[in-house]
């Protein structure tokens, strides 16, 4: 899969690291998005392993694009890694960790 990073710049000072598919395009993208959001318009960003956070377009002061950069599937990676623990598990491996590396 390949991303686009992008570092969102908030008033106060913070900035907060995001990340879309390269090939997300049209109104969907987070520059679209956010060149025809209303003041009150809230954004997401996050995930459900770091966590969300929520904050108002007013709250921005500027995006700024980053690399573009290509990852491994990891939810796939981390899917195969607990299938292998399992394996292991019956075979009377229970203490190896579940992510350790093959």
């Amino acid at each position: 899969m390949i991303l686009q990073d992008y570092l969102i710049h908030m008033v106060n000072g913070d900035v907060i690291p995001v990340s879309e598919p390269y090939d997300l395009n049209g109104t969907r993208t987070l520059i679209a998005r956010y060149g025809k959001a209303k003041p009150d318009t809230m954004f997401c960003t996050g995930d459900r392993i770091t966590g969300f956070a929520y904050f108002p377009a007013r709250s921005i002061a500027y995006i700024s694009t980053g690399d573009v950069r290509e990852i491994e599937d990891w939810a796939f990676n981390l899917q195969e890694r607990l299938r292998k623990y399992e394996n292991r598990k019956n075979s009377g491996y229970e203490k190896e960790d579940a992510y350790e590396q093959d």
